[in-house]
């Protein structure tokens, strides 16, 4: 069995006695792309930094392709770890052409065949005429490019990209990182890629691994964990929620939206938390589902998105129409909560 790319077991990184990594362990295979995500401050970078060996764990070990490149007794330097990386400002040499840029990791080839690697990785990356510009004369968008051709030229097993994207609008982002993602993927690298938001890591990942506070929290597709997230953090994380008390009572959870099928984690009695996400909760006709008084509205494109306070409840419920709608502030709705579609979490997990 091939050993996977990266493989990190319990690993720790320390500052000042606090654990801004704490005890990771996971694995990405060979041609993987893995979104890591999180909030500011959740440890995502630094977890990246001692893959690079920018950083040295405090405990446990780091594997790259079955090698141990750091551990109590072992510690191998970055430049010796086959490692690309692609850092959130792009970090170009701003004295050095963009050929001179991607041919800056080349030196253990001759000057002819350095040239000839930049030469395609700069074609790949649709940059071809740019060799003999400066990173000052470049958008973002093409600085982004520079600084992907640059990792990829020397071939690294393993690619490591920092909230590549955050830089750039939203439409240039999006049209970035697909040429990014195919071009990794054309190549053959594993990759991590870092982000802090949820949509991004979701689209971008073949696995998704969502970190709070140091700890990995869960991973999986990104199926996994939008439709079952393990808390209600990462419920709220992956799609806005909405918190509605309940109770277990005969099998059933009772809220005030209605009664839903009770998971077997949830014993009689013990109160929960069901997570409603906009699309869960649909407009009915008049006389049906439970009333609710719109509270506020907005448009987004293919119809609305509304808040909606149900008597008995602390907080506004959000809910989806497609299409227009004339449905103003303060006017009574009707909604009901899809059966099959909630997130049940015990009160406390």
């Amino acid at each position: 069995m091939q050993a996977p790319a990266v493989r990190l077991e319990a690993v720790t990184k320390l500052f000042d006695g606090r654990a801004v990594v704490d005890e990771v362990s996971l694995d990405v295979a060979s041609r993987e792309i893995l979104s890591l995500v999180g909030a500011s401050g959740c440890g995502k970078s630094t977890l990246l930094r001692l893959v690079s060996g920018l950083e040295r764990p405090d405990g446990g070990a780091v594997s790259l392709a079955g090698e141990v490149v750091a551990g109590p007794s072992v510690f191998v330097e970055p430049e010796r770890r086959g490692v690309g990386f692609i850092f959130q400002d792009y970090a170009l040499f701003p004295h050095l052409t963009v050929a001179r840029n991607v041919r800056y990791g080349l030196q253990g080839l001759s000057a002819r065949e350095a040239a000839d690697v930049a030469d395609d990785m700069l074609e790949r990356v649709g940059l071809k005429e740019f060799g003999q510009r400066y990173p000052h004369m470049l958008s973002g968008g093409e600085q982004q490019r520079v600084a992907l051709a640059r990792a990829l030229a020397p071939k690294p097993r393993v690619l490591l990209l920092d909230e590549p994207f955050s830089n750039l609008d939203r439409r240039l982002g999006e049209t970035v990182r697909t040429r990014t993602l195919a071009l990794i993927r054309e190549l053959g690298a594993a990759a991590i890629l870092v982000t802090h938001d949820p949509q991004e890591a979701m689209a971008s990942g073949d696995r998704v691994a969502l970190m709070r506070r140091g700890r990995l929290v869960q991973i999986g597709r990104p199926e996994d964990l939008y439709d079952r997230p393990a808390s209600r953090e990462a419920a709220d994380f992956f799609a806005a929620a909405t918190p509605v008390p309940g109770r277990r009572v005969d099998g059933h959870i009772e809220t005030r939206l209605g009664r839903f099928r009770a998971p077997d984690r949830v014993a009689d009695g013990g109160e929960v938390a069901v997570y409603l996400r906009a699309p869960h909760v649909a407009l009915t006709a008049p006389g049906e589902g439970v009333e609710a008084r719109l509270v506020g509205m907005s448009f987004v494109g293919d119809g609305y998105e509304f808040l909606l306070q149900v008597d008995g409840l602390d907080e506004p419920i959000r809910a989806r129409s497609v299409g227009r709608n004339d449905a103003k502030i303060g006017d009574v709705l009707h909604i009901c909560v899809r059966p099959d579609d909630q997130l049940i979490f015990p009160v406390g997990l």
